[in-house]
């Protein structure tokens, strides 16, 4: 997907008549991601702010994403800017923990060079924050080595998102058994509710039924097993099984709905899917 934006920038600036020739050759080496040619091309012809620092903090947001941490420390050696954010407010570490190779060493390399672990600007920015912190982005990637890390090194556990989501209940909603584990091992708020007023028993459920239950072709399911697992977890460190949402409604209730809306449609939810003690 990254390649794929790369190259729909690349062929938008190729195909330019103005654009000088130090810039296609900028643009082909930043294609072939060849940091000593992106270099050379800065350092001889483009000025910070211009078109060069664009292109070297594309590549930068790119290897960050992808978790190449050779690539990513190549690009600061060659002037990325680590404190760049995206156009969504999200920050290199952000970027990092929800990468399609998570490196516990890439995140280390960021936190060590002083990106904030919450996720916060360190310079004026002209975008928002991103919605989420970079340890709720791990929980949804269930990117456990880096969700470890980040609360070794510190990163609130309680930070809420614009939905009221915390990191734990999140990382019920999406079957992250190991976080869940390690955040309630850490004195996670397990009552926690979010905006509308869902406790992490309502979003373990509501996570198995959407991901295992009524998309079952996802290529991450939220198996019958983890959500056994988790609702025995959650219960054991004080979840309160009696906590009604917004509307009303108990994680018992959900289940019970949700039984009712699937009758005659599918036999895929068993009746002895329930909550694992009353």
């Amino acid at each position: 997907m990254h390649y794929f934006y790369l190259s729909l920038v690349v062929f938008a600036i190729t195909a330019c008549s103005n654009v000088k020739k130090s810039d296609r050759e900028l643009v082909k080496n930043l294609q072939d991601f060849n940091v000593p040619g992106i270099k050379k091309e800065l350092e001889r012809d483009i000025h910070p702010g211009q078109e060069g620092e664009f292109f070297l903090t594309f590549a930068f947001f790119d290897a960050c994403s992808k978790g190449d941490v050779k690539r990513v420390k190549e690009l600061l050696a060659a002037g990325s800017n680590i404190h760049a954010v995206t156009s969504l407010g999200k920050t290199a570490l952000h970027l990092a923990c929800e990468s399609e190779g998570p490196s516990t060493e890439l995140v280390k390399l960021l936190l060590d060079k002083g990106l904030d672990i919450n996720g916060n600007f360190k310079t004026p920015s002209s975008v928002e924050k991103f919605d989420w912190s970079p340890l709720a982005i791990a929980c949804v990637h269930k990117n456990t080595e880096v969700a470890v890390l980040l609360m070794e090194r510190g990163a609130n556990i309680e930070e809420k998102d614009a939905g009221g989501d915390t990191p734990l209940l999140k990382a019920s909603r999406y079957g992250a058994i190991k976080i869940i584990e390690e955040l309630l091992k850490r004195n996670a708020n397990v009552k926690a509710v979010d905006n509308e007023g869902n406790t992490a028993l309502h979003n373990a459920f509501s996570g198995y039924a959407t991901k295992n239950l009524l998309f079952p072709s996802f290529s991450d399911p939220y198996s019958e097993e983890d959500f056994e697992k988790i609702m025995d977890l959650l219960l054991d460190y004080g979840a309160d099984i009696y906590a009604e949402n917004n509307e009303h409604k108990t994680v018992k209730d959900l289940i019970q709905d949700f039984k009712k809306f699937i009758v005659g449609r599918t036999n895929v939810l068993d009746p002895a899917v329930s909550i694992p003690r009353t």
